[in-house]
């Protein structure tokens, strides 16, 4: 008869506790655990922490394109900059007498030019008295529009015609305003020009593209000392400016 226990020569048993038994087969080891229902089963290996990834880094957020609405239509309706014209008022009284003309706008444009043409100072007298009128009254109507709107809207508005025309853009500018202060190479430039405005041969924008082109070569080989005065003009210029928008604002705000 032969041994069961010699069968299982290599097993031995290497601990034993509550619930939970050891068993070693050579140099593998075996738990096993009784759970709630007393049945053996394996006891599970301890989980493995996952490594975690460093984040990647957040990518900057895309400018959000402004939409064609936000584009085309203005945020704020500026109102004309000039009153009518004393031919202007001339041509509009002209236009309301359908006798004269068939309809069409360029047979009236040759009325009027000829009409106008023959009329005497006299005639055209009422005309530029009306033209003064309006031109007066639209400027007054200028001053309380900008004294009131707010200059934030009227950035908002320079920024949308910046981003539809670019560098072409026609800005919004308080015709009101001081004048901005020129810079040491501007105060250079006037006098430049002014000194040698009639030995220049020629006239027109080429004429003067030329003496700027010129000053601009004579203050880059200028000294400190030389550009000194002009520094100092445009230092005064500044303050200037500076009291010069302090009132304006104040009278605004009033």
């Amino acid at each position: 008869m032969l041994r069961v226990i010699s069968n299982f020569s290599a097993l031995k048993v290497a601990s034993y506790t509550t619930g939970v038994r050891a068993f070693s087969v050579g140099n593998v080891s075996l738990l096993q655990t009784k759970n709630q229902n007393g049945k053996s089963s394996a006891a599970k290996k301890p989980a493995t922490k996952k490594t975690t990834k460093a984040a990647a880094p957040k990518r900057p957020k895309k400018t959000k394109k402004p939409t064609k609405k936000e584009l085309t239509e203005a945020l704020i309706k500026e109102p004309k900059k000039f009153a009518p014209q004393t031919y202007a008022l001339f041509v509009k009284e002209m236009s309301k007498d359908k006798a004269l003309y068939s309809g069409r706008v360029t047979e009236l444009a040759r009325i009027c030019s000829e009409k106008w043409s023959s009329m005497g100072e006299s005639e055209k007298a009422k005309y530029h008295k009306e033209a003064e009128k309006l031109k007066a009254e639209h400027e007054t109507y200028l001053r309380q529009w900008w004294s009131t709107v707010d200059p934030d809207l009227v950035a908002l508005e320079n920024q949308r015609r910046r981003r539809q025309q670019g560098s072409k853009a026609r800005l919004m500018k308080d015709p009101f305003a001081p004048k901005r202060p020129a810079t040491p190479f501007m105060l250079y430039v006037k006098e430049y020009v002014a000194k040698n405005k009639n030995a220049q041969d020629g006239q027109g924008i080429d004429s003067m593209q030329k003496l700027v082109k010129s000053a601009s070569e004579e203050w880059n080989h200028m000294t400190a000392t030389d550009k000194a005065a002009f520094n100092k003009a445009a230092e005064i210029e500044k303050t200037r400016y500076k009291q010069d928008m302090d009132k304006y604002r104040k009278s605004h705000a009033a």
